[in-house]
């Protein structure tokens, strides 16, 4: 910490000496050349340039995303100061954090497509492989880095990430491009653009596919890596009058993949087949030039099917084992698990009659609850067994061995499927009531239905209402000031409100220095208020038990903790500052921040292990900056870096993606017809992340990027390689040691 601490310190004193210089330097010198800066819309919803706006945020471009070389929209991330990109431990779907947090719930991100929130209610996440737009659609993604649910409401807990595509008007008639990957992976885009009844329409096909389908994922060194997916998105505007526009989508989308399978209970890895659709339509209006307003619904849904094949003890199936599950969890598992080795053909004959006569004896009631409890202990089971606990797993064993049947195998057939499905509806309102004043402001309604057998055992709503404001006051033609709020209601949940207060000072037209203060409330999400999730499995073989179906004894209800979750919170404070210098052509964002989050829900959300508390808090401090250094010669340098402390509770989740220390940067240099890039990412974590993570103990990343491109008028072809230096060294970490791909397109 203090070497971390120092650090720090040094780069405050740097901020402060660039401020302090920035403030004698000669205004009119820069006045005297001052180019457009990019304006973004994200952080408070008003139209600003990046000298004016109250937060961090970073700007990347469809040229960038080209020139990069990125496959894969996740990737862009890992060029975005602060933020983390990795796998899912149980599948090859991919997850971003902010700061630090855990991957299997990265859940704390707003992720937006053209205004509509891919954020599912249901298990608070983002599947990046299913929004339902082609990379080579997207125009430009806006990141806010910091805590934005002032603005967009309690999902944007730590920032927001704002996708938006082209317009139909700037796209190419036709569009045509392919990729081959190694490692098995492929690319496919193809668009076309027209005029119909007087409106401009796209329609563009993608598909992405990765690895190779089927096998049994059972071990970490063997995790699943297929990917496959395919879809469609029809896009046009159309103008209404000559200041109102009417601008619509639709999409279809089908995503492939395997799952980590339970060793215990599936024959294979699952398979994992979702369709996703949408439909969206935005009429805007300029009434005039100070009032202006927006008129935003869509409808999307998204049907997983997830099926297996089980097959396990038949032991596992009886109701008496699921009651004693719900009574002492580690005694269900041990008496379920004993069995497991006499369904394995390599299992000594010794070992099978010491586990039968074992069973047999607690059957018969030769063995008592004290002698259980102390066998249970000599196996690594510490667990108390009363009375009532013994009697039904006495009767359990005693039914199967009653009909010498410790041994038998059922199996059968069952699914995780789930279908959610959303509503929204957001009026937004902006007004220019002087030239020092203005202010957006708006409401939302949002409805999400799920239906699930698998993990709610009914079907579910969730209506949501938001009002929200962010007023801009300018005090003098160098400070202004900035107020957002968002009050926000759930069914089931009380009124929350997250607001901020920020102010920047414009030091000359071109650098700003920006204070901000923000404070966020995140409800649980459907999973954590209402999980209710058991195994079951239907066409089940011949059994002693007699069952044509049945449930698993393991099972888990948010009963268990529903009624100790109150929400997470997060107070986060912002110091930055932004310059823009145009001889040579430079832009430098730095941001000092402190954020302090409590009541964090943690803990495992699965069949085996699932209690989930808000005991954990998290401390982050640190410096995050951002270099876009235009270069002579058609070269340009993107550099991003982080030096923060996280204090977290001690075996806390919440540190096992993220790094103390982060570099990241890419030069380009685009000669005429050609392209060339170089990149490098190096992040170094102190935090240690476990043996289960794989043979690493602390979080790393060491790659290196290159790419050559050429073009040839209407056709081009590029080379893409990755190096990783880690590369299957960390659970969560798919790429390998060499990854490189051949592309190839042609445009009119």
């Amino acid at each position: 910490m203090p070497r971390v601490g120092r650090r720090t310190g040094v780069f405050a004193s740097i901020l402060g000496y660039l401020a302090i210089g920035a403030m004698y330097c000669q205004a009119d010198a820069l006045d005297s050349f001052e180019p457009e800066l990019p304006v973004v819309l994200s952080p408070v919803r008003l139209p600003q340039p990046l000298s004016e706006v109250p937060a961090s945020v970073t700007l990347i471009t469809a040229e960038q995303i080209r020139l990069w070389g990125i496959q894969r929209l996740v990737d862009v991330f890992q060029y975005v100061p602060g933020m983390f990109v990795a796998q899912e431990l149980d599948s090859n779907q991919s997850g971003v954090v902010y700061h630090s947090g855990d991957l299997s719930l990265s859940r704390r991100l707003e992720v937006l497509v053209d205004g509509r929130s891919v954020y599912r209610a249901t298990f608070a996440s983002v599947d990046w492989d299913q929004l339902n737009i082609a990379l080579e659609d997207i125009k430009r993604i806006e990141i806010t880095r910091g805590p934005s649910a002032s603005s967009y409401g309690m999902n944007a807990f730590q920032g927001v990430i704002n996708i938006i595509t082209r317009h139909p008007a700037d796209s190419r008639s036709l569009n045509l491009s392919a990729s081959l990957g190694s490692e098995s992976r492929r690319r496919a885009y193809l668009s076309t653009a027209y005029d119909m009844g007087g409106s401009r329409q796209r329609l563009s096909f993608f598909g992405y596919s990765e690895g190779a389908s089927g096998g049994n994922h059972y071990e970490a060194w063997d995790k699943p890596d297929y990917d496959r997916v395919d879809g469609l998105n029809w896009s046009g505007a159309s103008d209404v009058s000559a200041n109102t526009e009417l601008r619509w989508q639709a999409g279809r989308q089908r995503l492939q993949r395997n799952i980590l399978a339970d060793e215990n209970f599936h024959e294979a890895s699952p398979e994992h087949e979702s369709i996703t659709d949408f439909m969206s339509a935005t009429l805007s209006s300029l009434e005039n030039s100070r009032h202006e307003w927006k008129l935003k619904a869509y409808w999307q849904s998204e049907n997983q099917e997830k099926s297996y094949r089980a097959c396990t003890t038949t032991l596992a199936f009886d109701p008496n084992l699921s009651s004693l599950f719900g009574l002492d969890a580690e005694l269900a598992k041990a008496i379920a698990y004993g069995v497991l080795p006499l369904l394995d053909e390599q299992t000594s004959t010794s070992e099978r009659d010491s586990i039968e006569q074992y069973y047999q004896a607690l059957a018969y009631g030769l063995v008592d609850a004290s002698s259980l409890q102390s066998y249970l202990a000599s196996q690594g089971v510490d667990t108390d067994v009363s009375a009532e606990e013994y009697a039904l797993a006495q009767q359990v064993v005693a039914t199967a061995v009653g009909v010498n049947s410790l041994d038998q195998a059922t199996c059968g057939r069952g699914d995780y499927d789930i279908y959610e499905q959303r509503l929204e509806v957001e009026f937004e309102d902006t007004v220019w009531w002087s030239s020092q004043l203005r202010s957006v402001q708006g409401l939302m309604y949002r409805r999400d239905e799920v239906n699930s057998q698998a993990f709610f055992n009914r079907v579910l709503t969730q209506s949501s209402l938001m009002a929200f404001s962010s007023i801009e006051y300018r005090l003098r033609p160098d400070w202004l000031t900035f107020f957002s709020i968002t009050a926000e209601y759930q069914s089931d949940n009380e009124v929350n409100f997250s607001p901020r207060l920020a102010v920047t000072h414009l030091l000359t037209p071109n650098q700003s220095l920006r204070f901000q203060y923000s404070r966020t409330h995140r409800s649980p999400d459907l999973a954590e208020q209402h999980l209710d999730a058991t195994g079951a499995v239907t066409q089940l073989s011949g059994n002693y038990l007699g069952l044509e179906s049945g449930e698993l004894f393991l099972s888990v209800n948010a009963d268990a903790w529903n009624s100790n979750l109150s929400g997470e919170v997060i107070h986060a404070w912002e110091l930055g500052y932004y310059g823009a210098f145009f001889d040579p052509r430079l832009s430098a964002d730095i941001k000092l921040f402190h954020e302090r989050m409590y009541q964090l829900i943690e803990g495992q959300v699965n069949l085996l292990d699932g209690y989930l508390d808000d005991s954990n808090s998290m401390k982050l401090m640190g410096l995050e900056w951002q270099l876009d250094w235009r270069l002579a010669q058609q070269q340009r340098l993107w550099l991003v870096g982080l030096l923060q402390h996280r204090e977290l509770n001690e075996g806390s989740s919440e540190g096992v993606l993220g790094a103390e220390r982060s570099l990241r940067a890419a030069w380009t240099y685009t000669p005429g017809v050609s392209e060339w890039m170089l990149g490098v990412v190096l992040d170094e974590g102190n935090g240690r992340i476990g043996s289960r993570f794989a043979g690493q103990q602390f979080y790393r990343q060491r790659k290196l990027q290159s790419r050559f491109a050429h073009d040839f008028g209407h056709t081009g072809v590029a080379l893409s390689v990755q190096y990783d230096a880690d590369g299957g060294q960390l659970y969560f970490e798919r790429t390998p040691r060499w990854l490189s791909w051949v592309s190839a397109h042609y445009r009119l």
